[in-house]
Protein backbone atom coordinates (compact mmCIF):
# COMPACT_ATOMS: atom_id res chain seq x y z
CA UNK A 1 0.00 0.00 0.00
CA UNK A 2 1.28 3.33 -0.61
CA UNK A 3 -0.21 6.50 -0.42
CA UNK A 4 -3.69 5.07 0.25
CA UNK A 5 -3.56 2.59 -2.64
CA UNK A 6 -3.77 -0.82 -2.56
CA UNK A 7 -1.08 -2.80 -4.60
CA UNK A 8 -1.01 -6.51 -5.88
CA UNK A 9 2.82 -7.45 -6.49
CA UNK A 10 4.05 -10.61 -8.09
CA UNK A 11 7.95 -10.50 -7.12
CA UNK A 12 9.17 -7.29 -7.54
CA UNK A 13 6.29 -6.28 -10.25
CA UNK A 14 3.84 -4.08 -9.82
CA UNK A 15 0.70 -6.11 -11.24
CA UNK A 16 -2.83 -4.37 -9.96
CA UNK A 17 -2.83 -0.52 -8.05
CA UNK A 18 -6.09 0.71 -7.02
CA UNK A 19 -7.27 3.94 -4.99
CA UNK A 20 -8.72 2.24 -1.25
CA UNK A 21 -11.50 4.73 -1.94
CA UNK A 22 -12.41 2.24 -5.06
CA UNK A 23 -12.17 -1.22 -3.22
CA UNK A 24 -15.26 -2.72 -1.86
CA UNK A 25 -13.66 -5.91 -0.87
CA UNK A 26 -10.62 -8.12 -0.53
CA UNK A 27 -10.33 -11.82 -1.59
CA UNK A 28 -7.06 -13.49 -1.10
CA UNK A 29 -6.66 -17.03 -2.13
CA UNK A 30 -3.87 -19.33 -2.29
CA UNK A 31 -0.16 -18.66 -0.41
CA UNK A 32 0.22 -15.10 -0.42
CA UNK A 33 1.54 -12.62 1.72
CA UNK A 34 0.19 -9.57 3.09
CA UNK A 35 1.81 -6.64 4.35
CA UNK A 36 0.87 -4.93 7.55
CA UNK A 37 0.47 -1.30 5.90
CA UNK A 38 -2.11 -3.53 3.78
CA UNK A 39 -4.23 -4.97 6.30
CA UNK A 40 -4.52 -1.09 8.57
CA UNK A 41 -5.39 0.36 5.27
CA UNK A 42 -8.15 -2.06 4.39
CA UNK A 43 -9.20 -1.51 8.17
CA UNK A 44 -8.86 2.75 7.72
CA UNK A 45 -11.33 1.92 4.59
CA UNK A 46 -13.78 -0.54 5.96
CA UNK A 47 -12.71 -2.99 3.37
CA UNK A 48 -13.65 -6.66 4.23
CA UNK A 49 -10.57 -9.20 3.72
CA UNK A 50 -11.95 -12.59 2.89
CA UNK A 51 -8.95 -15.46 3.14
CA UNK A 52 -9.34 -18.55 0.74
CA UNK A 53 -7.33 -22.18 0.29
CA UNK A 54 -5.85 -22.33 -3.04
CA UNK A 55 -8.48 -24.66 -3.71
CA UNK A 56 -11.43 -22.06 -2.65
CA UNK A 57 -11.78 -23.46 0.54
CA UNK A 58 -13.02 -20.37 3.10
CA UNK A 59 -10.82 -20.26 6.27
CA UNK A 60 -11.99 -16.70 7.37
CA UNK A 61 -13.13 -13.51 7.25
CA UNK A 62 -11.49 -9.93 8.51
CA UNK A 63 -14.14 -7.28 8.83
CA UNK A 64 -13.33 -4.09 10.38
CA UNK A 65 -15.54 -1.54 11.58
CA UNK A 66 -17.83 0.22 9.26
CA UNK A 67 -16.06 3.16 7.67
CA UNK A 68 -18.84 6.57 6.49
CA UNK A 69 -17.14 7.15 2.96
CA UNK A 70 -17.87 10.95 3.74
CA UNK A 71 -16.60 11.92 0.18
CA UNK A 72 -18.81 9.88 -1.51
CA UNK A 73 -21.73 9.95 0.49
CA UNK A 74 -21.93 14.06 0.30
CA UNK A 75 -21.68 13.64 -3.53
CA UNK A 76 -24.42 11.48 -3.53
CA UNK A 77 -26.78 13.56 -1.43
CA UNK A 78 -25.85 16.37 -3.15
CA UNK A 79 -26.35 14.69 -6.64
CA UNK A 80 -29.45 13.75 -5.50
CA UNK A 81 -30.87 17.03 -4.35
CA UNK A 82 -29.92 18.86 -7.81
CA UNK A 83 -32.08 15.67 -9.23
CA UNK A 84 -28.64 14.40 -10.96
CA UNK A 85 -29.01 10.94 -9.06
CA UNK A 86 -32.12 9.13 -9.80
CA UNK A 87 -32.51 6.07 -6.57
CA UNK A 88 -35.58 4.53 -7.51
CA UNK A 89 -35.42 0.67 -8.05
Amino acid sequence: TENRHLQVRRADELVLDLPALNVDLVVLLGRIQVTAAAWVCCAQHGIPVTLLSRLGRFYGRFEPRAVARRGILAAQFIANQEGSLDLSL
